[in-house]
């Protein structure tokens, strides 16, 4: 397959957000009329709304900013593995055989597309020992010398686990 795919969810008014953050919110600028040519609208969200990139910033202070990010590891080949499962984390050994051939690029389903209005709870999630054997391809025996991933991707809220 050649071209780009979209695979961002849509931004809309009511979307479910993180509790306590900023909702998306959409207002009219200016408006058509006798005294005004064309319509303007402004949008207000939080940085977590819809697909978005953790920067290395977002969990390390020292980390880099999403603008010192290359562009490059964002654009390419990728494979999505189907990770579905019922414990709340995610084995690297249920992802394992997946990986053989696989570009740096990796998206994961984690869980059938819930209510997009409403924040999900008790989700599944890559287990931390899987982000790392990705990120640092310790994974050479059973993904045949794989290189580390360039860029990850899940279809939920976040890579990490979630809270209490």
């Amino acid at each position: 397959m050649t071209g780009l795919i979209d695979i961002s969810p849509s931004l809309r008014v009511g979307m479910g957000v993180f509790p306590g953050d900023a909702v998306f919110s959409v207002s009219q600028t200016f408006t058509i009329g006798p005294n005004c040519p064309v319509n303007v609208a402004s949008f207000a969200m939080s940085t977590h709304c819809g697909a978005h990139v953790d920067a290395p910033l977002h969990y390390d202070s020292s980390g880099a900013s999403v603008d010192m990010l290359d562009l490059s590891d964002f654009i390419g080949p990728a494979r999505v593995i189907d990770a579905r499962g019922n414990d709340p984390l995610c084995a690297f050994e249920e992802i394992a055989s997946a990986l053989d051939g696989a570009p740096t690029r990796l998206l994961f389903k984690l869980m059938d597309r819930g209510d997009q209005l409403s924040w999900p709870t008790g989700f599944r999630t890559l287990a931390p020992e899987t982000v790392e054997r990705l990120r640092y391809s310790d994974c050479r025996e059973s993904c045949a010398g794989r290189r580390s991933t360039r860029r990850l991707r899940v279809d939920r809220a976040a890579v990490e686990a979630q809270g209490p």
